[in-house]
């Protein structure tokens, strides 16, 4: 980006029944972020070429006519240096407060103070940084659709960056929302990552909003997925063993036959609970419960390790690939 947006200048608010002269005309409140260091006389410099000798431009917001450096509000921008100077050159509008350009018919009110804001907040800087913190999510998707629409690359890395970044648990950044985002402004990563969250998360945990902003297309395709996967896991209970049927030699040696039998049932038990629970446990999830035989699960800490290897094994054979064949095909639909 140019240098002359390193400092810019502030808005000024116009009284649309005042004349008074630039130097006279009042500071505006603060409805926009305003830089006070702006030197309002300037200058006019025949060398400047006759398209951009218009320094100034007057602007309508909500009723309120501000008046802006042009350069300011264009240099960010190709497409918005187009628009505004044809506004000029057809009509004359935006060249004095009686007569301001209405730029609501350009972008609703609520992205012009987006972008207003971001091209004159003080700690905006060449490097697109900018108070993320300060501001709420609504601010920033508001500068991420005037962005998208007149080409202005800094904001709408600075939007992208701080919606990734605003996901709190106070506000977390729904993964359906993401998703909706993406496919608007074409984030393929945002598609992708978002797409994959709610594939491994319980389709029972989306709500009304996401259902809104997943549409019945993106909906219907994960319902059909979760699906998928919840036959997957029903199948998997027929495919767990209710006993053992040969013990290893370490077992049969020591005379342990019957406290890893009974180790092993309480294991099944709890893993056929949770593959049918609502919240059903996932492929990872189960195999790795499956190979803690000296950590996580507590009952197969009872069983010989041969034993537990055996059975593992067994089992991990259903297992393996399962889950992640539907959620990649699901996601290739998702992403396409």
């Amino acid at each position: 980006m140019s240098s002359l947006i390193a400092n810019p200048a502030p808005p000024i608010l116009i009284d649309d029944d005042s004349e008074a002269p630039p130097s006279t005309l009042p500071e505006p409140p603060c409805v926009i972020a305003t830089q006070p260091h702006w030197d309002i006389g300037r200058e006019v410099d025949d060398s400047i070429p006759e398209r951009i000798m218009l320094s100034e431009i007057f602007i309508k917001i909500r009723g309120k006519v501000f008046r802006y450096p042009l350069v300011d509000l264009t240099n960010t921008s190709a497409v918005l240096d187009e628009l505004f100077h044809n506004a000029i050159a057809n009509n004359g509008e935006g060249t004095c407060s009686k007569s301001p350009l209405h730029v609501e018919d350009w972008a609703p009110a609520s992205q012009w103070d987006a972008y207003l804001d971001f091209i004159t907040a003080p700690h905006y800087s060449l490097a697109g940084k900018f108070n993320r913190n300060s501001r709420p999510r609504s601010f920033w998707l508001d500068l991420l659709a005037f962005s998208d629409k007149y080409d202005v690359p800094d904001a709408l890395d600075a939007a992208k960056a701080a919606l990734q970044a605003g996901n709190t648990l106070s506000d977390p950044f729904r993964p359906a929302l993401q998703f909706k985002i993406g496919q608007d402004y074409h984030f393929k990563d945002w598609v992708r990552a978002s797409a994959e969250k709610l594939l491994r998360m319980p389709i029972g945990d989306l709500t009304p909003a996401d259902y809104l902003d997943l549409g019945a297309n993106s909906l219907n395709l994960l319902i059909q997925a979760h699906s998928r996967l919840t036959n997957h896991r029903h199948r998997l209970v027929s495919h767990l063993p209710r006993r053992l049927s040969e013990h290893s030699a370490k077992c049969k040696t020591a005379h342990l036959e019957d406290r890893c039998s009974l180790a092993w049932y309480k294991t099944v038990s709890c893993l056929t609970a949770g593959i049918l629970h609502q919240r059903a446990l996932t492929e990872v999830e189960i195999v790795k419960v499956l190979r803690s035989q000296g950590g996580e699960a507590a009952e197969m800490r009872n069983m010989t390790l041969e034993c537990a290897e055996r059975v593992a094994n067994q089992c991990a054979a259903f297992l393996v690939g399962r889950d992640e064949t539907v959620i990649k095909e699901t996601l290739d639909k998702l992403c396409s």
